[in-house]
């Protein structure tokens, strides 16, 4: 068993439940070798049970605070109690695209668990973690628990190629229910582990508010807020986004649900051209755009891109018209995404009024001492 020992005197934070031990705040030498290890305090006495990444800043996630190291039985006590947690928020027969595990959150950190439908899609914080947590046991788990057909775990962008732990090779494409909408996640090839499941709930507030409206979806991927809309009963749903195959996803789950033709367009085009070309004014407009913020040093640049983005968003709203604001980067706060929020709208020589501040859904927890991993910010505002 690995051990580590604290240099600073976090051990406060880390018994209030915050998961994270970096680098700089352990003794050194440090060990070669990553693994399951415990962690001491600066004096010396036992603290914390977690994995260590040797290659990560983030060098220690904690697990447990117990005597004993986690046994088994304790992890599958934690697989139960998550997987029933979620049996009381969802209708299996109206939504089975559920985010399972949801790392910290849930006490395996570092490590997501996507169902979508039959198939259960594993994905970790690094290749480390992969061995670490020894994803095939993890599999096995989880495939008795929900009784699905197929366990895929997917490498991060660009850590290696998907690899099947269970059961027969999914297709590409596999289909499941959100509130009953028919959707298709991308689970080989398409971002993260295939959906972005946590914008559920805000999903079903622009469906809400979309009856007779005309809806701008930009950054619109494969069409979440798109289909949203049309299902609310827009008059009009237009959907933009830089890459082709987005747009025609985004068309195609719109035929899947049996949406009329005629009520939605898309353009596969840069949103910033888009914006700096376009007239019309849309009564409802949702800016949700990829992670400005891959680093912490890049968050000033992002902040930047954010505001500009925002403010062209803003100007395309219709009088008393409703903007919707979101970002999914980690790097950027809630209090710097509020700042972003007044200052584009500011910007595009706008004041609005805030109907609604969203975060993530239920089925993606984090411990209360951790407000970092508090990352998804929807901003729901009706300017002027």
């Amino acid at each position: 068993m690995i051990s580590l020992q604290l240099k600073k005197d976090v051990s406060r934070d880390i018994k209030r439940g915050h998961p994270w031990v970096y680098k700089g705040a352990l003794k050194m030498p440090l060990p070669q070798t990553s693994g399951w290890a415990k962690l001491l305090d600066k004096q010396g006495q036992m603290l914390a049970w977690g994995v260590y990444d040797m290659a990560s800043p983030l060098s220690f996630r904690v697990v447990s605070l117990d005597k004993k190291p986690p046994s088994q039985s304790f992890l599958q006590k934690k697989l139960v109690d998550a997987l029933s947690f979620r049996d009381a928020w969802f209708d299996i027969s109206q939504t089975n695209g559920i985010r399972c595990i949801h790392g910290e959150g849930d006490g395996f950190p570092g490590v997501i668990c996507d169902r979508y439908g039959d198939v259960v899609v594993l994905q970790t914080d690094g290749q480390t973690l992969s061995t670490v947590w020894d994803v095939e046991w993890l599999a096995h788990q989880i495939q008795k628990q929900l009784q699905i057909k197929s366990v895929l775990m997917k490498p991060q962008k660009g850590k290696g190629e998907p690899r099947t732990l269970i059961g027969e090779r999914p297709s590409e494409s596999v289909e499941f229910l959100e509130n009953g909408t028919r959707w298709l996640a991308d689970i080989w090839k398409g971002q993260k582990t295939g959906f972005f499941l946590d914008q559920r709930k805000n999903r079903e507030m622009i469906k809400a508010l979309s009856k007779r409206r005309s809806v701008l979806n930009l950054f619109s991927y494969t069409g979440g807020f798109s289909i949203a809309a049309g299902q609310g009963g827009a008059r009009q749903v237009t959907s933009v986004d830089i890459s082709r195959f987005a747009i025609e996803s985004c068309q195609r789950h719109w035929e899947m649900n049996s949406l009329p033709q005629k009520l939605h367009q898309g353009y596969a085009m840069n949103v910033f051209e888009f914006l700096e070309g376009q007239g019309e004014k849309f009564e409802i407009v949702v800016v949700d755009p990829p992670s400005f913020a891959s680093s912490k040093s890049h968050t000033e640049k992002a902040m930047m891109s954010y505001t500009h983005v925002f403010a062209q968003a803003a100007k395309a709203v219709a009088p008393g018209g409703i903007l919707a604001l979101s970002s999914c980067s980690s790097h950027i706060n809630f209090e710097m995404f509020y700042k972003i929020s007044v200052d584009s709208v500011s910007k595009a020589r706008r004041r609005a009024r805030v109907i609604s501040i969203q975060g993530q859904p239920e089925d993606h927890p984090f411990p209360l001492a951790c407000p970092e991993l508090r990352y998804l910010k929807f901003f729901l505002l009706q300017l002027d």
